[in-house]
């Protein structure tokens, strides 16, 4: 059996041990009356943790009007351990050998019970005995197959209890929050081992994440798609190579039970996402390809948000349920690391040149973007590769730059283990950063030049690093 978080797992253990002492009966209280001596009433726990079964077939003995006595022990027997045959169960309750194939199927059907899901609380009584009582009864074929575990939920900072008056009751998440809301916040808000704080102002912060998705959208879907032959752009491309990554490693969160990396990832950086794509594709967005990767993406987002998928999927124009699909298939082809780098570049000099500006307040007439020189870019890349001072020297080529490649060393030195091996070589960046101008002018309505550190003598030349150039504002 799995159990995750498998921190819990030796509690399992322990108390199965503990309870080796444990009573089974008790002579007073409500519950189900001993059948070799009623004057005991069995343990709650014993009869109480294989309700689950009688979920399977609750509905099918209320729609065929099936009377309390009628459901004898064979009966039971018959449905749950498939012992006896249907017309001898027949001949004592009379029921319709159709009806009681009907039961039996359900129960086959939905059982055994794949995941079981409660708070830790629980191991040390209830669930314990969950697993006792279904290995005592059943064959092995309808043991549960997996448990898993969440600590408690507690709100602004404080445990939730009816005299402190700040419960939140779940018949009201569905008028106060609604169902999606209430999913997304508590499974993107901590991993299964750790305590969620219920807060109305992360709350509020989701239900903005969540409005920000509807209005994405339906902007999306109101336009009329273009030809599908239009050529891919870079941040097209960007875009295909994002969702296929996103959709490789949420896929892997899911199969290890990862739900808040799962929510991180498909909902709020996915979401990220799109607004940058939008920002950086103004007037050139592809539609085309967007509704494409709006159908798949509500397909990951479905067991998270299923109502607000199950809306935007058939306002695409789909008869079916979203649930019954298919989940997407991944296109390794897509995926572009370096794609992807170039991207992290614009983006990341984006949010240098912003915070720049908002540090002087004052408008720039024109901003000069310095790439990393080939000689810093050289030595960055043999750091990562282990490579000490004296093999940088035994080259002319950057021995010539001295006491000023030997500092450079030093400084990547002292943070080794925290350098990125993301990045791009000095030709290519300074490539990206030029593709990028018109961006750049764009977003923040000045004259950009994008110019090689080599050939200037600007002191922000100078200080252009691995995947950080220097910015100079006039």
């Amino acid at each position: 059996m799995l159990i995750l978080p498998q921190m819990y797992k030796p509690l399992f253990e322990s108390t199965i041990n503990w309870l080796h002492e444990r009573a089974c009966a008790r002579m007073r209280g409500l519950g189900t009356k001993l059948p070799w001596d009623e004057r005991w009433i069995i343990e709650s726990l014993s009869d109480s943790t294989i309700y689950m079964a009688f979920y399977t077939v609750i509905n099918l003995i209320r729609t065929n009007k099936i009377k309390p006595e009628q459901l004898t022990r064979k009966f039971w027997d018959y449905v749950f351990l498939g012992a006896h045959s249907s017309k001898e169960i027949a001949q004592e309750t009379k029921l319709k050998d159709k009806v009681l194939n009907e039961i039996r199927e359900s129960f086959e059907y939905w059982y055994p019970n794949d995941l079981r899901h409660t708070a830790v609380g629980h191991i040390t009584n209830h669930l314990t005995f969950f697993i006792f009582n279904h290995v005592a009864l059943f064959p092995e074929k309808y043991w549960p197959k997996s448990i898993t575990l969440n600590e408690f939920l507690i709100r602004e900072g404080a445990k939730m209890s009816k005299s402190k008056g700040n419960v939140v009751p779940l018949v009201e998440i569905p008028r106060k929050y609604g169902a999606d809301l209430y999913r997304l916040y508590i499974v993107s808000g901590a991993n299964l081992e750790a305590v969620v704080d219920w807060t109305e102002k992360n709350v509020l912060s989701a239900q903005k994440r969540l409005n920000r998705l509807y209005e994405l959208s339906d902007e999306i879907i109101k336009h009329k798609t273009q030809s599908a032959g239009r050529k891919a752009t870079t941040i097209d491309l960007w875009l295909k190579s994002r969702f296929n990554s996103m959709l490789k490693i949420v896929t892997q969160d899911l199969q290890n039970f990862k739900m808040r990396d799962y929510s991180q990832r498909a909902f709020f950086e996915f979401l990220n996402d799109l607004g940058y794509y939008y920002q950086r594709s103004k007037e050139n967005i592809n539609y085309f390809l967007l509704k494409k990767i709006l159908a798949n993406w509500l397909k990951i987002l479905s067991p998270l948000i299923p109502h607000t998928a199950e809306e935007f999927w058939n306002k695409l124009g789909n008869k079916k349920l979203i649930s019954l699909e298919k989940w997407p298939a991944l296109d390794e082809t897509a995926i572009s690391k370096e794609v992807e780098i170039s991207e992290n570049l614009i983006l990341n000099t984006h949010k240098d040149v912003e915070q720049i500006i908002q540090l002087i307040e004052k408008k720039p007439k024109k901003i000069m973007l310095f790439a990393v020189p080939s000689w810093k870019y050289e030595v960055y890349k043999g750091t990562l590769e282990g490579k000490q001072i004296r093999d940088f020297m035994q080259n002319p080529e950057l021995k010539k730059f001295g006491n000023e490649l030997v500092n450079y060393y030093n400084k990547l030195g002292a943070k080794k283990f925290e350098l990125s091996k993301e990045i791009l070589d000095s030709k290519k960046e300074l490539e990206v950063l030029k593709e990028a101008k018109q961006f750049f002018e764009s977003s923040f309505n000045c004259k950009f030049e994008i110019l090689e550190t080599e050939k200037s003598t600007n002191p922000k030349a100078k200080i252009a690093d691995v995947m950080k150039p220097g910015i100079y504002l006039e």
